[in-house]
C-alpha cells in the first residue's frame, strides 16, 4: 500500500484547515474499501513544536502523530462524507481521543547521519461510526493505525470521534454561549506573560511554547492555569473563537510532565507520553482563567496521570495520559 501513496507534496491547505504550509502534514489519501483509507503523512524535520530542538531531538511525541490524523479526519469528511469545502465552512469539533503509542518514533536516524532523513507515515483510517443530521452527516468516529514506511510496523493505534455544525449556526450558537456565561459577545484575545514554568520540567525547549503558568503542589495533587496566546503561530495557524482541543491536549502533556518531575528521581526527558484518552466537555474560553488539576498515579511499568480542566466551574475536558520511561538512542534509531 506504501508504493501507491504518493509523499511528493503535500495536500491543498484548505482539506486539512490549514493555512501556513508547513502545518500540513499530510501528503495523500486513497479509498480503499467501504469507509476504509489510507493516508501518507511525511512528519516535520522542523517544526515550532513537535521538533522543537531540531537538531536533537528525540522522538516525534504524540501531539504530532494526534495531529496526523486530526487532519486526517477532514479529509475523509470532506472528500468522502459530502462535507462541503467553503466558505463560510463548517465547525469540527472534537469530541473524544484514544491514543496508544506502541513505537516511538525516532526523528534522527544516527549518529553518523549529518541531517535526518524526512520520516513517511502510512495511516490506515476505518470510519466506525456515522451520525446524521436529516439527511447529512454531521459527525463520524475514526480509528486509525499509524504505520512507518521504513519498516511497516504500527506506531500508535489513534481513535478520534468529531462532529461538525455550518459556521454560520455555530457563531449564533456562540453568541448565546457567550450571553449566558456572562462574557462579551466579542472574545478578548488575551496577550499572556511569559511562563514561571522551567521548559525542562515541561519537556520543551522554548519558553514561548509553554502554556501552563503558576503550576505548583496542592495538598495531594497539582494545580496550574492554561493560558494560550492567540499569536502563537504553532498552536494557532489560524483565527479561532476558543482554546481548542489540540491546544487542550498540549497543555495537558506539559502539566503531566510538570507533575512526573516535581520529584526530582524523575526527569521528563527520560519518559515520553505512550497513551491518552480524553474527552472534550464544553467550549473553552480565550478570557477566562482555566484550571487545571492533576495527580499522579505510579504502576509498575508506567505513571497514569488523571487531568481535568475547570472554566467557571465547568468541566472543559478530561484526560488520563499515561508515561513510559523509554530511552531513544542513536544506535537503536532505524535508518531510512
Amino acid at each position: 500500500m506504501h508504493n501507491t501513496l504518493s509523499y511528493d507534496q503535500l495536500l491543498p491547505r484548505k482539506l486539512v484547515h490549514k493555512w501556513s504550509p508547513e502545518q500540513i502534514l499530510l501528503t495523500d489519501c486513497m479509498k480503499t474499501g467501504e469507509d476504509e483509507f489510507y493516508l501518507g503523512a511525511i512528519l516535520p524535520r522542523t517544526h515550532v513544536l513537535y521538533c522543537e530542538d531540531y537538531l536533537n531531538s528525540r522522538e516525534a511525541d504524540i501531539q504530532c502523530l494526534v495531529e496526523v490524523c486530526r487532519q486526517a479526519c477532514f479529509v475523509t469528511a470532506h472528500r468522502y462524507y459530502d462535507v462541503p469545502v467553503r466558505t463560510p465552512s463548517f465547525q469540527f469539533l472534537f469530541q473524544k481521543l484514544r491514543a496508544h503509542i506502541q513505537r516511538v518514533v525516532p526523528v534522527l536516524r544516527s549518529a553518523e547521519a549529518p541531517v535526518s532523513d524526512p520520516v513517511e507515515l502510512m495511516v490506515k483510517c476505518c470510519v466506525k461510526n456515522k451520525r446524521k443530521r436529516g439527511r447529512d452527516y454531521s459527525g463520524l468516529e475514526w480509528a486509525f493505525t499509524v504505520f512507518d514506511t521504513a519498516g511497516g510496523e504500527p506506531i500508535a493505534t489513534i481513535d478520534i470521534v468529531q462532529v461538525w455544525i455550518e459556521k454560520d449556526l455555530w457563531l449564533k450558537y456562540r453568541d448565546i454561549m457567550r450571553r449566558d456565561r456572562e462574557l462579551p459577545v466579542k472574545n478578548k484575545l488575551p496577550t499572556p506573560a511569559a511562563s514561571d514554568v522551567s521548559p525542562q520540567r515541561v519537556k520543551r525547549q522554548d519558553k514561548r511554547n509553554i502554556l501552563i503558568h503558576r503550576a505548583r503542589k496542592e495538598g495531594d495533587g497539582f494545580v496550574a492555569e492554561l493560558e494560550a496566546d492567540a499569536r502563537h503561530p504553532g498552536f494557532f495557524d489560524h483565527a479561532i473563537d476558543h482554546i481548542y482541543a489540540m491546544v487542550q491536549l498540549e497543555a495537558s502533556r506539559q502539566f503531566a510532565f510538570f507533575i512526573l518531575t516535581e520529584n526530582q528521581g524523575y526527569t521528563a526527558d527520560d519518559y515520553v507520553i505512550t497513551g491518552c484518552v480524553s474527552e472534550y466537555l464544553s467550549v473553552a474560553e480565550f478570557d477566562v482563567p482555566v484550571m487545571l488539576t492533576g495527580r499522579k498515579i505510579e504502576y509498575s511499568d508506567h505513571i497514569e496521570i488523571p487531568i481535568n480542566m475547570i472554566q467557571q466551574s465547568r468541566n472543559v475536558s478530561k484526560f488520563t495520559l499515561t508515561l513510559t520511561k523509554t530511552r531513544i538512542s542513536n544506535e537503536n534509531s532505524r535508518t531510512h
